[in-house]
């Protein structure tokens, strides 16, 4: 009903509406459907939360190739450790595992205070290494 009635005010193609309307599919988890409201968003915006958002959901529909291209945009917009942890997934993903790994010391190095949810990201992705430790690097 909320989305509703913000269509029916702002209008279909209005950037805060369609980023709106990503969030919301986003947390219903229907990804596909988020990354194409995100992706009409990025023509009226450069925000680099828009862009990890995307990248995010391409990395949950499996597309870790889409997904490194867009956390990269993120990550060079505004280079924080929360835009960090979704490059780390994307290349551990993508198969670059050394990058992977390079990128999350950087991020457990940051001198500055770590919130709670970026912890549980960072032991998300301890467990993930000790999980995978053979996971061959791809090459290209």
């Amino acid at each position: 009903m909320y989305l509703y009635l913000l269509y029916l005010i702002v209008g279909v193609d209005d950037e805060w509406y369609l980023i709106t309307k990503g969030n919301y599919l986003y947390d219903l988890e229907f990804f596909p459907a988020a990354a194409k409201a995100y992706k009409k968003a990025l023509k009226e915006t450069e925000s680099p939360y828009v862009y990890s958002s995307l990248g995010y959901c391409y990395l949950y529909c499996g597309l870790p190739d889409k997904a490194l291209k867009y956390l990269n945009i993120a990550y060079s917009k505004k280079s924080t450790p929360d835009f960090a942890v979704g490059l780390v997934y994307a290349e551990f993903e993508n198969g670059n595992v050394q990058k992977s790994k390079e990128l999350f010391e950087n991020i457990k190095n940051q001198t500055h205070e770590i919130s709670e949810k970026l912890k549980e990201s960072i032991a998300h992705i301890e467990d993930m290494f000790l999980k995978e430790p053979n996971k061959k690097e791809t090459g290209l």
